[in-house]
């Protein structure tokens, strides 16, 4: 469990941490720029339940193609557990890497 919570929890909290859009001498100087975000300007709703059938659709993904790929075979629920989080892993990273704008090294590392 701890292997898939590593995996799964560090890039994204590397990413919100490393990634900026401007820099904070640009952001200390025009304040307004903070306005869209206190006024939820760039995050309405259509875009919360457009992201929600992302993960959605992901999820049956990360499900389906294991389970038809070994649906005649003769494994058990725990064998059959590592190809379904070891896809998930890689659509987690993969999702966020096309999610990066800017990639500094420690991104890097951490995908590694």
């Amino acid at each position: 469990i701890f292997f898939n919570l590593l995996f799964t929890s560090v890039p994204p909290i590397i990413f919100g941490i490393m990634e900026k859009d401007i820099s904070a001498e640009t952001l200390l100087g025009l304040p307004v720029l903070y306005k869209s975000g206190q006024n939820s300007e760039g995050y309405k709703w259509y875009t919360f339940w457009i992201a929600m059938l992302d993960a959605f659709y992901q999820s049956l993904v990360c499900f389906f193609v294991p389970y038809l790929t070994y649906r005649d075979s003769d494994i058990d629920i725990f064998y059959f557990g590592t190809p379904v989080n070891t896809v998930s892993l890689f659509v987690i990273i993969l999702h966020l890497s096309i999610e990066i704008k800017n990639w500094v090294s420690i991104i890097a590392f951490n995908f590694h």
